[in-house]
């Protein structure tokens, strides 16, 4: 009834589960726009910006427009950035006032 992807995810959730990570809970997904003021940055993912990376990303978002969401959680009265840093930092760069990205909803098990 289910293809080999689904088991593989099934596993990946599992191994998530036993290490107590946090994972996100997919299903719950919702793609909408950000306003980028209201996106927190952790410091620690802020030293990984790679400038030249900005700037190649910021020259496919002017060429092609945003292809791929970032992802978010929501902490109180901001969202906290969970992946798409230079996705981010791009969209800044080039003066947009929001970005596309999905909204997840962390949890531990």
């Amino acid at each position: 009834m289910y293809g080999a992807a689904f088991w593989d995810f099934e596993r990946l959730l599992k191994k998530l589960r036993r290490d107590r990570r946090p994972c996100y809970d997919f299903a719950m997904l919702q793609k909408r726009t950000f306003r980028i003021a209201e996106i927190y940055v952790p410091v620690k993912r802020k030293k990984t910006l790679d400038p030249a990376k900005v700037e190649q990303i910021a020259e496919s978002i002017i060429e092609v427009g945003q292809t791929t969401p970032i992802r978010l959680r929501a902490d109180k009265d901001r969202f906290v950035l969970l992946e798409g840093l230079h996705r981010l930092e791009a969209l800044r760069a080039l003066g947009e006032d929001n970005v596309e990205g999905y909204l997840v909803q962390a949890r531990m098990h």
